[in-house]
């Protein structure tokens, strides 16, 4: 009978020894733990995603931040809106009161008492509306300007959310692109909390309540004839807001009114020395500065002052400007004529006589385009006694009074002369400083 031997291998294994099994061994590992694929170790990628968790944690506090910022401005941007459009209809009240009762205390003659207590209550209402007037103007820039930073909180967190994307992204791209992925989120992100502060700091136009009190004061001392008094309500205005256009802008006027009364009645210029016009300037560019850039009422004055003084040819580039602002005032076409005269550009100056006249309703002269004709040859009657081309002006002032001629006549008259004429009187008489012939 045969006999099975069992060999036992009695030789010690690696796990006696202490040796595990893993055939990297203990002292094998690096320290720190495991190596990835591109030699970062667990502690290493432990750590970038904790600092990464912080930044996206920081970047979403910043973020809500941004939005509450945003939604405060949308808030304000409606209640300025609402704020506007109740004043508007306030405003168009007092007008509509003030218009009625004018036309009541003009029917109240045989009672001088109640047409005075008439006029003091029209007078009221009137200031009240032009002080609503100048209000709704305020809140409107006011709306414009909530309006403005929400839009410009929007962008911000827009960007913002770039930034939160490079740095998720970072957590998921191979290693060696993790740090050229998550620098521009940190930078973007900084960015965006510098320009977030840098729009809160920006202030939103707001005027104080005694301005615009003050200002519509000086409107109707000025519509009045009190040049005196309408200053100092501006100068009120100016020291209750140092930054309201209008108040500048009604400065400036008074200024030059004071010194030529009958400017925007005859177009008559008594008065332009060197310290009217520069104060008044002054004023003007003032209320251009810190006000609305469409102000072409500024621009036009601070280039009729120029034509007007010593110098008419450096009133060109105002008017220059206020024509980029409003091509279509005829006025502001002759000015502009009046002014290359003066600078010897006849070329230029005939271009804008022309355009000027193209903008005036031959066909049916109403008082007003009577009155920018008149304008008109004042101006050029002006150039041609301080200006460069005296030949030119007078060329001009001819065109203006053939226009005038002919909308006295009813109808086109040629420009040629007849050599000889003769006409007699039959009837005439004068009466109340008005000749009347016939």
């Amino acid at each position: 009978m045969t006999t099975a031997s069992v060999h036992h291998d009695t030789s010690p294994t690696p796990t006696e020894h202490g040796q595990p099994d893993d055939p990297t061994s203990t002292a094998e590992r690096p320290p720190g733990g495991e190596r990835d694929d591109d030699g970062e170790n667990d502690e290493t990628t432990s750590h970038f995603k904790k600092s990464v968790a912080m930044l996206l944690a920081a970047l979403a506090i910043l973020g809500a931040a941004i939005a509450v910022l945003e939604t405060f401005a949308s808030t304000s941007e409606s209640r300025a809106a609402r704020e506007t459009t109740r004043t508007a209809v306030s405003g168009l009240a007092a007008q509509v009161d003030a218009n009625a009762l004018q036309r009541v205390s003009a029917e109240l003659a045989a009672t001088p008492e109640l047409r005075e207590r008439a006029q003091a209550e029209t007078a009221a209402l009137r200031l009240e509306a032009t002080a609503q007037d100048l209000r709704r103007s305020a809140l409107t820039e006011t709306r414009i300007g909530w309006n403005s930073r929400a839009s410009q909180f929007g962008t911000v967190v827009t960007v913002l959310a770039i930034a939160v994307f490079l740095a998720g992204f970072a957590l998921v791209v191979h290693t060696r692109i993790r740090i050229p992925v998550l620098v521009p989120g940190i930078v973007l992100g900084l960015v965006c909390a510098g320009w977030a502060v840098h729009i809160h700091l920006r202030g939103v136009p707001e005027t104080a309540d005694a301005s615009i009190d003050a200002t519509a004061t000086g409107l109707m001392a000025m519509e009045r004839g009190d040049y005196a008094g309408a200053r100092a309500s501006f100068d009120d205005a100016i020291r209750f807001d140092d930054d309201y256009a209008p108040a500048y802008e009604g400065r400036g006027v008074s200024t030059f009114l004071d010194a030529n009364p009958d400017f925007f009645v005859v177009g008559s210029v008594l008065d332009n020395s060197e310290p009217v016009r520069d104060s008044a300037q002054a004023d003007l560019q003032r209320a251009l500065d810190v006000g609305p850039d469409h102000n072409v009422f500024a621009q036009t004055l601070i280039g009729v002052l120029d034509l007007y003084g010593p110098e008419p040819a450096s009133a060109t580039s105002a008017l220059d400007q206020a024509l980029r602002l409003d091509p279509s005032a005829p006025e502001l076409w002759f000015a502009h004529a009046a002014a290359n005269t003066a600078d010897g550009r006849t070329d230029a100056a005939e271009s804008s006589l022309e355009s000027g006249l193209a903008l005036l309703d031959q066909r049916r002269p109403s008082d007003s385009t009577r009155q920018l004709a008149a304008e008109a040859l004042t101006s050029f009657e002006w150039v041609r006694v301080f200006g460069a081309d005296p030949e030119s002006a007078s060329r001009f002032a001819r065109r203006i009074v053939e226009l005038e001629a002919s909308f006295v006549a009813g109808r086109e008259l040629r420009p040629e002369r007849a050599d000889a004429a003769t006409f007699t009187v039959e009837q005439a008489s004068f009466d109340d400083g008005r000749l009347d012939l016939g």
